[in-house]
């Protein structure tokens, strides 16, 4: 048998006496999961975050365009040719009730609010009925009209749409002829007429005003779909932050043919009047819950569940000890949560450990 040479024994053994030195040292220092005293270990601090007394909402915001719900259509005079003579709202613009859409041949056609369009004229001589009473309701609503609407085309009626021919710049006349009021759902809308300008010819097909005031359409997760219901309170905002409309969500109606990789297609109906016109990009808010007035709200990193999952609790940070408080949640936020507790602990300004020991 060789024997090896003598530097390189010397050598294996060094190598050998390192190693072994190295591996009890590592078994010292843990072992069973108990650290060894003489291993310096940062000291633990509490981290804490207090309670907060606040108004605390779940929103949702997406990315929305409007939407048509229904198109009025504008119709021509009966005598020919029915000529543009003025354009007061460009294409796209906002039209409110009260205000002049087109002018034909001089004469102006007028936006109102209402549901049933017009199928005769406003005259003296038209007899009582419901889309009298309509007129007078939207000649009220924009303040031409001090009575309260009685269906009867009497002398206040006759009054008021003369002041509302006054108010826009034209001769005073106590009559509409139905192809100058054009009744709009929502009392606001977008004028449509893509192809029309002053000295063409109006006709059945070039122009309509769009009630879009009410409707969204947006992109999101089916979890969110889900939570929609109506009441909602919902607000849409222009690009530029001002806003569009507010309301209650009416109704969200799903597109099943539309998925966009995790996201649902969602038309989102509102019961609001439009504030402005937009034709830029607009983004969708609604609230999926919120509290009355303000809570006490925790820090979601805070709050712990039982380890049988029967409840929740936090602890409180009392001068350098640590208490377990058990608490019920409320309105669940992304990054707050409502508590409460019969502990009187449990009060704003109170520190909760995030990392209890």
């Amino acid at each position: 048998m060789r024997r090896p040479k003598a530097g390189l024994l010397w050598l294996w053994l060094a190598g050998a006496l390192l190693l072994a030195v190295a591996g009890g040292a590592a078994l010292t220092a843990v072992s069973g999961g108990t650290v060894d005293p003489r291993v310096d270990l940062p000291e633990r601090v509490a981290v804490t975050d207090p309670v907060t007394s606040e108004l605390l909402r779940v929103t949702i915001r997406a990315p929305a365009r409007l939407v048509p719900l229904r198109s009025t259509s504008i119709e021509p005079p009966p005598e020919s040719p029915a000529v543009v003579s003025s354009m007061p709202m460009p294409n796209g613009g906002l039209v409110s009730s009260g205000e002049v859409i087109l002018e034909v041949n001089g004469r102006p056609i007028f936006a109102l609010h209402g549901l049933v369009p017009a199928w005769r004229d406003f005259n003296r001589e038209a007899t009582p009925g419901p889309d009298i009473e309509q007129l007078e309701s939207a000649l009220a609503e924009i303040g031409l009209l001090v009575q309260s609407p009685d269906r009867v085309m009497d002398e206040e009626t006759v009054e008021a749409i003369s002041a509302l021919h006054a108010k826009t710049g034209y001769e005073r006349d106590g009559t509409l002829e139905r192809w100058q009021a054009v009744f709009l759902p929502s009392g606001v809308g977008f004028l449509d007429a893509p192809a029309l300008a002053v000295g063409e010819t109006l006709d059945d097909s070039v122009a309509s005003v769009g009630s879009v005031a009410l409707r969204a359409q947006v992109n999101l997760p089916p979890s969110i779909v889900d939570q929609l219901v109506s009441g909602l309170d919902a607000f849409l905002t222009a690009g530029d932050g001002e806003p569009i409309a507010s309301g209650k969500l009416v109704e969200a109606t799903l597109d099943p043919e539309t998925l966009s990789g995790e996201l649902l297609t969602v038309f989102v109906e509102l019961d609001a009047p439009i504030l402005r016109s937009t034709n830029e990009s607009a983004s969708l808010e609604i609230v999926l819950d919120e509290t009355d007035g303000p809570v006490l709200t925790a820090s979601a990193a805070s709050v712990f569940s039982d380890v049988v999952g029967s409840g929740y609790y936090v602890v409180i940070l009392e001068g350098e000890l640590e208490r377990r408080v058990t608490v019920e949640i409320g309105v669940v936020g992304p990054r707050r949560i409502e508590v409460t507790s019969n502990d009187p602990a449990l009060t704003e300004g109170a520190l909760l450990v995030l990392n209890p020991r």
